[in-house]
């Protein structure tokens, strides 16, 4: 196999990331958030759902315990690679299939092919109109009653992570302290990131907007992680 060389720095840290991201089920508030998510979804067990931007697999997995089919798609081949290894070690490995995927491309699955689509933290990652064009994508393959559940964090300050660490500290020591390589390993490469990557905290008004036009009906929005610092989007085509 040829190896491709990374273009930049931000491509190697975005490579690098998942191992330290991974790290994120440790915490109460973040398997919440994707507990709120697979709610919002409703799955039905023998259903079909995408996990779109699955990173290292903690929604896929946790989608696949309901006894549903879950694809996972995603941008990072060292993401795949930890999520992979996560799946395979489940007594239904094979209700999961994770590909490589580039977010501007059309999703590749039949039209109303999907009992429900989520995307955690995804969308901030990418330009508006990659946004918007997932979205007719994810109507266009979603059945009817299907549903988008789009999960996307707010500006996040180094303060509120001091903040979240102290919580968890009082809360559950333990899984605290065996965090701090987490938290510093997460602060220094988030600071390259930040310099070099186009986030985008897109408002609650903007995305309820953007399901509307394309028809998704029943959208409501509520507040989740470490002092409800993320929104959680849900529509259904109905």
């Amino acid at each position: 196999m040829k190896l491709m060389p990374f273009k930049n720095l931000n491509d190697l840290l975005w490579e690098l990331y998942p191992y330290f991201y991974d790290r994120m089920g440790v915490f109460p508030a973040y398997r919440e958030m994707l507990e709120k998510a697979v709610e919002g979804l409703s799955p039905k067990k023998g259903g079909v759902y995408l996990d779109l931007g699955c990173g290292t697999g903690n929604l896929a997995l946790l989608l696949l315990s309901k006894g549903v089919t879950v694809y996972g798609l995603d941008s990072s081949v060292s993401a795949l690679k930890v999520a992979y290894a996560k799946v395979k070690r489940q007594e239904n490995a094979k209700s999961a299939k994770l590909y490589l995927f580039r977010f501007e491309e059309k999703l590749p699955f039949k039209d109303q092919s999907l009992d429900g689509i989520a995307a955690v933290n995804l969308i901030c990652y990418l330009k508006p109109s990659t946004v918007q064009n997932l979205i007719q994508e994810s109507k266009r393959v979603l059945k009817q009653g299907g549903r988008l559940c789009l999960a996307y964090p707010q500006k996040i300050t180094y303060s509120k992570g001091i903040g979240d660490f102290k919580l968890l500290l009082k809360t559950e020591p333990k899984q605290a302290l065996t965090s701090i390589p987490f938290y510093m390993a997460v602060g220094i490469m988030n600071l390259p990131m930040k310099l070099k990557t186009n986030i985008t905290y897109y408002p609650k008004e903007y995305v309820e907007s953007l399901l509307s036009k394309e028809g998704f009906e029943k959208i409501k929005t509520e507040q989740t992680y470490y002092g409800k610092t993320t929104l959680l989007t849900v529509g259904e085509k109905t």
